[in-house]
């Protein structure tokens, strides 16, 4: 897929995280495309930082149910890529915890026009929702770290289905603050708060326990809280990678109209 070339002004808040993270942090949240891991389309860009909406809501970027009320989405391993037996069997896992609980069905490409193909690439990054064609979808595996974990596969594949990170959600400042002064320079881009006209939660409420959530110092320049939960006690309860929450489950379905 054609990358998108930014315009002079937007250079600046679309800037490559190339810094040592300041704190141990999630693969996917160190790395240099939008929010550190979503590959975003030119519209979405557009949506984002001209129409001030992030695009979670528009049907276009939404894989296309069967007859029977399921959701194929036809998926490859590129030839080559450095995974093991044991690498295979995480991501085919972390399909199928999708599948138990939508309608959502990963499916082997064969001659699908629209598919996703999973790579090692320069660490863990998706594309966000169907963007048509094939779009890749980065876990990488180096002798430095690897994105093959059960939790950063789901981040990654909810990603592909169409969601943004939960800390973007237009209701976020009634459940959580954002501490600008901890946030690395250049990178406060990755806490814009989406408008309700374009981003919704599909009928959930905000999801501390959401495996779409950032941890606590996502981003962060000293080490210290980006995020702190308004209600203390919620504060070890963001930025899990382990499993989905009920919440992510039910948007999936309510999103795609799962029966």
């Amino acid at each position: 897929m054609k990358r998108y070339t930014f315009p002079v002004w937007l250079s600046a808040v679309y800037v490559l995280c190339n810094a040592a993270p300041a704190v141990d942090i999630p693969l996917e949240e160190r790395g240099g495309f939008f929010e550190g891991d979503m590959n975003l389309t030119p519209s979405q860009i557009r949506d984002i930082f001209v129409n001030r909406n992030a695009g979670v809501l528009h049907t276009n970027f939404r894989w296309t149910p069967d007859s029977v009320g399921f959701v194929p989405v036809p998926f490859s391993i590129r030839p080559g890529s450095p995974y093991s037996q044991a690498h295979h069997s995480t991501i085919r896992l972390a399909m199928n915890e999708i599948e138990r609980h939508t309608c959502i069905r990963f499916i082997p490409r064969t001659n699908q026009q629209d598919y996703i193909e999973i790579f090692s690439g320069t660490g863990c990054w998706s594309h966000v929702g169907k963007n048509g064609g094939p779009q890749q979808l980065s876990l990488a595996h180096t002798a430095s770290g690897s994105c093959v974990t059960n939790g950063i596969v789901l981040h990654e594949l909810i990603h592909a289905l169409g969601f943004y990170h939960m800390q973007s959600s237009p209701n976020r400042d009634n459940f959580v603050r954002i501490n600008y002064e901890n946030i690395e320079d250049g990178m406060e881009h990755n806490f814009l708060k989406y408008d309700s006209n374009a981003v919704g939660l599909f009928s959930t409420n905000y999801d501390m326990e959401s495996i779409m959530h950032y941890s606590r110092a996502a981003f962060s320049r000293n080490g210290r809280d980006t995020i702190t939960t308004l209600n203390p006690n919620n504060q070890n309860r963001i930025g899990q990678r382990l499993r989905m929450s009920q919440g992510d489950i039910t948007r999936i379905r309510n999103m795609y109209n799962c029966r």
